[in-house]
């Protein structure tokens, strides 16, 4: 097996700075994370060089070491990602892929992310590294980490594609390799092999599997990025146990001798005549186990799989086990081949770990925390929290067709499953951390039992969704949670409905909230993302958060396929990573659907100028299937200009009585400042095409006051054909300030969402991170007339429910994840409060103290 000396580390510079002289190039294979308490000791700082550490022997590892792998459950719910696993060793951990929900995941079951070292990628897409830049965006803070990250091919692309986002990216090396399907030059006895790192803990290797087709006439063509990667990660053999009689025989009293001996270092005796050799006091030392994760993608990837030079030193002819354990990050469809399954079993009795798309059986939501706070919503009021479709993976499920026989021994991958790997007195399967199955049940249950008067406030509140939610309403029913439900009639409906809702019919409209928190995904909150479901017109995103695609998932469960399909705009209010951190996802997935039926139309991505160069570099990596239009090129300034006249629109400006944002922002949203390069016209008239399809009548992009190229959004509906009424208004504020500009814009509005991260105590925090209050939100609405407002983009120091303060009036509701609203209910929506602030009573007393949570 060869060394790699090829592929080199590349430290990214830092975004928007210029860099600085190169600096000499180092081995990767040399490369080596620098001690983090040194990095905080007196005297180390920013000016001290880093050392570039040389490789250390393989030394044996003492038997008390512990070690194992284990199964993030990362997507086994909903499979819209891969599997990640992590290697952990005392002190030092490398995780294997970081799809989407990685971050979430961690949080979830208290998982440090900064105690990684190393993060290897199999593949260099979406699916693999689509959690990547929101842990690295989170890791930033962290003073004195280093990180180190791997993967084949064009690795820098998807770095490149991050770079534009991310504040910080000076604490992190990449090693890019297996440049054109290669990692050693052509004479290498085989290119496609070679050692990434070695030190004395492991030795880890990479093979290589570059895609082809013996089929003539196929036509596949396939990318850099298709390359994918098996891992093979030997640990070092472990020393036998110390036996202090044979020691003592030798002359030799306890202390620190003892210790050396242990260490392998040769000692005196203590009369000092005779040397004692470490193999003399010592059993003898076991050989150290191996495992080898392995990611084939496709069928196409098998022949490069069963022809790898650099594993037939691993298989066995008599049975025994060569490898401790293999985990197998393939599709089920993959390990269902019979050349597949031929080749496991020439590992022998090696325990085969299934953990890819479609092999996992989880029925039970990965993350349990937000399905117990969905549950409770569902059983307040189903018809706004439906049942998501939590086990969409296993019912999609291919049947696994291995059978238990000629030393094939298969486990089914669970959640937090371990395979231990020292001490080898403990090498084996381990189930003790994997968690018992969600039972939405009990904690309904347990609701009743705490709060025992949420009970018949919900059934009344039931009835009252039950009763008026059929009706075709001309004035609003006023819900009294005081009141005997059955006594509610006609003289309680007190203010009237707006013709915009007159005119819409159950199953035209729904709004459903993805993401309804803000920087960061959290336990209970992801991070921002609207699906506007147009049912037969399809549908389009507002923001696209990481996660959206298994937020998605968990709602339509096995519709999900089509409505990704059906996707027919997507919108990005600014550049901040949760509003975008998932598209890359989003658009690999539809591309992958409308392939099957050889009709791939490019998406039309509306968004800010800075995100076209991100997505570039991701099509770089995956083809994504994107048209791209500014924002700038959607605002009423822009309309003008196409109208022949000057640029009139909104000008952009802080609410009066509101205190100001910061001054470097207000250049940008000036009026003729995004324009200077003229009008988009094939974009626009795209646009015009999408809108139309959609059911849409416009859509006007306003500039807001968060950071530069930040936008609301406005979206107006057609008139109905057989009806004089306007259509439906809906405004999206993004994240802002108060703004003038769009609270106009928004004028008379059928629905107002809004973004309110900090609760009203909290307005220092609002301007300076330029955000809004509760309050500030709720004013806003007012001001724009608008019939309900919805808050949303809550910080994560409110994580499972905002402050209910006296600012909410009868116009408002809250946005939680999942939440899905038909049009139609408008009216029904502010019903929901009083149960919501029975729900919640005593979580809103414990957040009011949690620390403030970092908001972009």
């Amino acid at each position: 097996m060869q060394r790699l000396s090829s592929a080199l580390p590349h430290r990214f510079p830092i975004p928007r700075v210029s860099p600085s002289p190169a600096k000499s190039s180092r081995v990767c294979a040399e490369v080596s994370v620098m001690d983090r308490k040194r990095r905080m000791e007196p005297g180390v700082g920013e000016s001290s060089q880093k050392k570039a550490l040389s490789l250390r022997k393989n030394n044996a590892r003492s038997a008390r070491s512990i070690s194992y792998i284990q199964i993030f459950g990362t997507g086994m719910d909903t499979g819209e990602t891969s599997p990640c696993v992590l290697l952990f060793f005392d002190s030092k951990r490398f995780v294997f892929n970081a799809g989407e929900g990685l971050q979430r995941f961690c949080q979830e079951n208290k998982i440090k992310l900064s105690k990684v070292d190393h993060v290897l990628l199999t593949r260099v897409c979406s699916e693999t590294a689509g959690g990547l830049a929101g842990a690295l965006l989170t890791l930033a803070g962290d003073v004195g980490l280093t990180l180190n990250i791997w993967g084949p091919s064009d690795l820098q692309c998807l770095i490149t594609a991050m770079s534009t986002y991310l504040p910080n990216a000076s604490f992190f090396y990449t090693h890019a390799f297996g440049k054109d399907g290669k990692l050693l030059p052509e004479h290498a006895k085989d290119p496609n092999i070679a050692v990434l790192l070695e030190d004395d803990l492991v030795k880890i290797s990479a093979v290589l599997l570059v895609p082809f087709s013996d089929k003539q006439g196929e036509g596949k063509k396939f990318r850099p990025g298709d390359v994918a990667v098996v891992y093979v990660c030997e640990l070092p053999e472990v020393r036998g146990k110390f036996d202090p009689v044979k020691a003592a025989a030798l002359g030799l009293r306890p202390g620190r001798k003892y210790a050396l001996l242990q260490s392998g270092t040769s000692v005196l005796s203590d009369d000092g005549t005779t040397e004692i050799l470490p193999e003399s006091v010592m059993e003898p030392s076991s050989p150290g186990p191996k495992v080898i994760l392995v990611d084939c993608p496709t069928m196409f990837h098998i022949p490069s799989l069963l022809t790898a030079n650099g594993l037939k030193g691993l298989y066995t002819s008599d049975g025994a086990a060569s490898v401790a354990c293999i985990v197998h990050m393939s599709p089920a469809i993959v390990v269902n081949d019979s050349k597949y399954q031929d080749w496991m079993r020439l590992f022998g009795s090696t325990e085969h770990i299934l953990a890819g798309s479609g092999c996992s059986n989880s029925l039970s939501p990965i993350l349990k925390s937000s399905a117990k706070i969905l549950s409770k919503l569902n059983f307040a009021c189903p018809y706004v929290f439906p049942v998501p479709g939590y086990g969409y993976e296993s019912s999609k499920n291919q049947q696994i067709l291995l059978q238990q026989q000629n030393n094939l021994s298969v486990t089914i991958a669970k959640n937090l499953l371990k395979f231990r790997l020292l001490p080898l007195s403990g090498l084996g399967m381990d189930g003790s951390s994997v968690p018992e199955a969600f039972d939405g049940k009990v904690h309904t249950e347990e609701l009743i039992e705490c709060v025992p008067e949420i009970l018949p406030l919900t059934e009344k509140l039931k009835e009252f969704w039950k009763a008026y939610g059929s009706k075709d309403l001309v004035e609003e029913p006023w819900f009294d949670k005081g009141a005997d439900s059955r006594s509610l009639s006609s003289s309680s409906l007190t203010k009237e409905i707006p013709d915009t809702l007159k005119a819409i019919g159950r199953k035209e409209v729904e709004l459903i909230f993805l993401g309804t928190g803000s920087s960061q995904p959290s336990t209970y909150r992801n991070v921002s993302a609207i699906y506007v479901h147009l049912f037969a017109n399809g549908g389009m995103l507002l923001d696209c958060g990481e996660g959206t695609y298994g937020q998605l998932l968990r709602r339509f469960g096995p519709s999900t396929d089509s409505v990704v399909a059906g996707l027919r705009l997507i919108w990005i209010s600014h550049i901040h990573a949760d509003h975008h951190g998932g598209l890359s996802r989003i658009l690999s997935v539809r591309r992958q659907l409308l392939s099957k039926s050889g009709n791939v139309e490019p998406l039309l991505v509306v968004g800010p100028k800075l995100l076209k160069r991100v997505l570039e570099a991701y099509d770089m990596v995956e083809d994504l299937g994107v048209e791209f239009l500014d924002c700038s090129q959607t605002t009423l300034e822009a309309s003008d200009i196409a109208a022949g006249g000057q640029p009139k629109g909104f000008v952009s400006s802080i609410v009066s009585g509101s205190q100001e944002g910061r001054s470097g922002l207000m250049q940008w949203v000036q009026r003729g400042y995004h324009l200077r390069n003229g009008l988009d016209e094939a974009g626009r008239s795209k646009l015009q095409d999408t809108l139309q399809a959609l059911g849409l009548s416009s859509l006007v992009s306003v500039p807001v006051i968060h950071c530069p190229h930040a936008f609301g959004v406005v979206l107006e509906a057609q008139n109905k054909a057989d009806t004089s009424k306007a259509g439906w208004k809906l405004a999206y504020s993004g994240d802002t300030r108060p703004c003038k500009a769009f609270i106009e814009a928004s004028y008379g509005a059928t629905v107002f969402i809004h973004e309110a991260t900090f609760e009203d105590g909290m307005s220092e925090e609002a301007v300076s991170k330029m955000h809004s209050s509760t309050h500030e939100a709720i004013q806003a609405g007012a001001l724009a007339r608008a019939y309900r407002t919805i808050l949303t983009h809550f910080s994560q120091r409110y994580s499972k429910v905002p402050v209910f303060d006296d600012s909410y009036n009868d116009r408002t509701c809250v946005a939680f994840d999942l939440m899905s609203i038909d049009l139609v209910d408008l009216p029904l929506l502010p019903s929901l409060i009083p149960v919501l602030k029975l729900l919640f009573k005593d979580d809103q007393a414990e957040e009011q103290a949690v620390p403030e949570a970092v908001a972009q």
